[in-house]
């Protein structure tokens, strides 16, 4: 039987574990002949070619795009879409990951033991060091508390729990891990337009706008991936290149709390007011929603007190002033 196809969105800066991050996605894959990768290279030129050992590969498609025409990882992953094709399967990595034996196979063995077809499988993979180290490997980072509502984030926070038996639901992403039906990137594209958006910009507005479109978010029962969380893999940090770019971050904010309900447009820069409708929410359910499951305030509370200046006290569960 032809097992569907995983398309396997990669977006690469100058980093030089790219080539071994797709050897080693091909080795652990029980099914590699369905694995289709979509490389997007933002390359040095002064660099070796990173990826030359796949230019000839069937099933590696590669962008190249000079360096210094990156605008951060949601860009670049935005780009990786255009080299999609028809997978039934889309899985999101970072350049500098390592998997565990027959990833492939888990990945869509989870996804069907979820309730319903439009689930989405994600959580902050282990680190490529805790591989070997079982203890370690019980427990998976879920993304299922409102950590941080303040004026300068909203940040959904992770916490270690052990294994579920079975895909248990979850309120954000990581962009590090993110597998589901290819359908859920055709219908909620990744926003182009949020320049060096890190973290709570790309996790948390891209998890809300997939809740608000009807999609269910759930932590994965079983490993498949793990990542580097220090630099020391990539070959050099985005603000080397782009002296700018944290400059940028803060107008990519801006953007994403108008997008949340938090922000006026008035604060949001011009460039980053383009296509709002389409990078936008969804109607199937309310960021409100979104909201009240997390069990934080409502969104007129919210949106009134981050005004004032004020943030959000999970464990007191009040408003302070924000330091």
């Amino acid at each position: 039987m032809t097992a569907p196809q995983i398309f396997v969105s990669v977006a690469s800066y100058a980093d030089s574990d790219v080539g071994p991050t797709l050897r080693d996605a091909l080795g652990q894959a029980h099914r590699p002949e369905r694995l289709r990768f979509g490389v997007v290279s933002q390359e040095d030129p002064a660099d070796p070619d990173y990826l030359a050992d796949f230019v000839e590969h069937p099933g590696v498609r590669i962008l190249r795009m000079p360096h210094t025409a990156a605008r951060g990882p949601m860009f670049a992953r935005h780009r990786c879409l255009d080299l999609l094709e028809g997978e039934p399967y889309f899985f999101q990595i970072d350049s500098h990951s390592r998997f565990f034996p027959g990833w492939d196979q888990h990945l869509v063995e989870m996804h069907r033991e979820c309730p319903e077809p439009r689930s989405i499988l994600s959580a902050f993979p282990p680190a490529i060091s805790h591989m070997t180290r079982p203890e370690k490997l019980k427990y998976i980072g879920h993304c299922g508390f409102l950590r941080e509502l303040s004026p300068d984030r909203v940040k959904i926070g992770s916490v270690s729990v052990r294994l579920p038996p079975v895909p248990r639901p979850a309120f954000s992403i990581s962009a590090a891990n993110l597998f589901g039906p290819s359908s859920f990137v055709r219908e909620v594209p990744i926003d182009p337009h949020m320049p060096y958006g890190l973290q709570h910009p790309e996790q948390l507005t891209y998890a809300v706008r997939l809740y608000t479109h009807g999609w269910d978010l759930f932590t994965p029962s079983r490993h498949t991936v793990a990542t580097a969380y220090t630099k020391t893999r990539r070959a050099r940090p985005y603000n080397v290149d782009h002296p700018d770019a944290n400059r940028l971050r803060k107008r990519s904010w801006h953007r994403a709390q108008y997008l949340l309900g938090l922000g006026s447009l008035a604060d949001v820069h011009p460039e980053q007011q383009v296509e709002l409708g389409r990078y936008g929410m969804g109607r199937a359910r309310t960021v409100s929603d979104y909201f009240r499951a997390l069990g934080a305030p409502n969104l007129d509370t919210v949106r009134a007190a981050l005004a004032d200046g004020l943030a959000w006290d999970r464990k007191e569960k009040t408003w302070r002033p924000h330091p």
